[in-house]
């Protein structure tokens, strides 16, 4: 508990330093529920924003009140089959439960990348995308 409060303290700060001039606002529909760092999250409509030239991550449902602020492990070069499509896309990492692992939101922007935590029990995880939409009037 209190790793998560320095975390959001940090952010915040880092927030009020650089400001916000350079956050995206995206929307996506996740069926399913999910792990997002150290939280689980429910299936529902999640805003996502990229803050502060990719360093952190920004999760909201605004339905079921859940949110979470993500550090990236790593930033990489986007997958060329992500990034021909155009589309922002969330991968996730799927075996008994899915784990948000990378997030993609555009043209010019690093793929964000996630600390994953290895399947147990020799199951085999399986790649899932969810596409993400640019949220209008922001």
């Amino acid at each position: 508990m209190k790793s998560t409060t320095k975390w959001l303290v940090t952010a915040a700060a880092l927030a009020i330093v650089t400001g916000v001039a350079s956050a995206q606002a995206l929307q996506a529909e996740i069926p399913f529920a999910f792990r997002a760092g150290d939280k689980v999250m429910a299936a529902g409509t999640y805003r996502v924003e990229a803050r502060d030239a990719q360093h952190f991550l920004i999760l909201s449902n605004f339905e079921s009140r859940q949110s979470a602020i993500l550090l990236p492990n790593w930033l990489e070069t986007p997958a060329k089959a992500v990034a021909s499509r155009g589309e922002p896309v969330m991968v996730f990492e799927c075996a008994s439960r899915c784990e948000l692992v990378k997030v993609w939101t555009g043209y010019g922007a690093p793929t964000i990348a996630f600390r994953r935590h290895a399947p147990s029990g020799g199951e085999t995880a399986s790649l899932m995308e969810i596409r993400l939409v640019r949220v209008n009037g922001d």
